[in-house]
């Protein structure tokens, strides 16, 4: 099964395939939007209609278990396309694996891919085209192995780096707090969410790592639920400004410093009755402590 997005397959209509909607709608921004779901296998060819080349500008393909994009033009064409999302594809981008070429369009500025397994992009076409690109967010989550490519391709690159990414969702910890990674987003990253639901506890050298990002402003911590302690030297981010805990269960609070700069923690979703109790007494030193969805969350004391 293919998605073909070569000129002359952007001339055909859309066929065989499964869409979210019926047509093509207008958003309120004007922006079209085509979500394939589900395709089976057999079922032929997607195929993009001609007007989409310099229209469409968010694209999501979820769920599509055979589609695999056809390695000529890929999706380059769409020369207006701004957000792309594919989830649970794992063939999609396989042809890509080991390319030199990129599938991506220079116009795309946000990039979320989960489930793609081991097949997802890593050739140095797709490396070259994050460190040159104009990709400000970046989501990867369920891709083995991923953030070890770009590691390598970002230190070799260094010269070239963009420093685009302002926005990066991750859930492999030990490839994303390394030395190399963190210091060439130093300047550039704002806001870092680790999805890892295996990590435990962080080094020394994760925590040093982590530091690097010294423009970080929002810090979260999603779906870490094995998680028990927060990274270390967390007061020299000096930028930071939030720290968001969501299901993480087993987390304590033992975070003895905390930077000047810090004006919200938010537990709210931490699934975690004991933390909320900890962070209850940060409140006289951070500026907003959220504890509970409720509109009113008062400290009742009897003397």
């Amino acid at each position: 099964m293919t998605i073909m997005t070569t000129p002359s397959a952007l001339a055909n209509k859309l066929e065989n395939a499964q869409l979210q909607r019926n047509q093509l709608q207008q958003t309120e921004e004007d922006e079209e939007i085509i979500v394939a779901e589900q395709l089976q296998p057999g079922e032929g060819q997607l195929e993009l209609p001609p007007h989409l080349c310099s229209s469409l500008r968010l694209l999501s393909i979820q769920n599509c278990l055979d589609l695999t994009l056809v390695q000529q033009e890929g999706l380059q064409g769409l020369s207006s396309l701004v957000s792309l999302e594919i989830g649970c594809c794992p063939k999609f981008l396989s042809d890509y694996a080991s390319s030199p070429c990129c599938p991506f369009p220079s116009s795309l500025e946000r990039l979320h891919l989960k489930g793609m397994g081991a097949t997802g992009p890593r050739g140095e076409g797709f490396w070259t085209f994050l460190t040159q690109g104009h990709i400000a967010v970046l989501s990867v989550i369920d891709c083995p192995g991923y953030f070890a490519g770009l590691a390598t391709t970002l230190v070799q690159n260094e010269k070239i780096w963009s420093h685009k990414l302002q926005d990066l969702n991750a859930d492999d910890a030990a490839a994303l707090f390394t030395t190399p990674l963190c210091s060439l987003l130093s300047s550039s990253l704002t806001k870092l969410c680790l999805s890892d639901d295996m990590v435990v506890t962080f080094t020394e050298d994760q925590g040093y790592a982590l530091q690097l990002l010294t423009s970080l402003q929002v810090l979260e911590f999603l779906g870490c639920r094995q998680l028990e302690a927060l990274p270390p030297f967390l007061d020299r981010l000096s930028k930071l400004e939030r720290i968001g805990l969501t299901c993480c269960p087993r987390l304590r609070w033992s975070v003895q410093k905390l930077p000047s700069s810090l004006q919200v923690l938010d537990v709210r979703d931490s699934n975690n009755d004991a933390l909320i109790q900890e962070c209850r007494k940060l409140r006289q030193t951070i500026p907003e402590v959220l504890l509970s969805h409720h509109l009113f969350d008062f400290d009742i004391s009897f003397e």
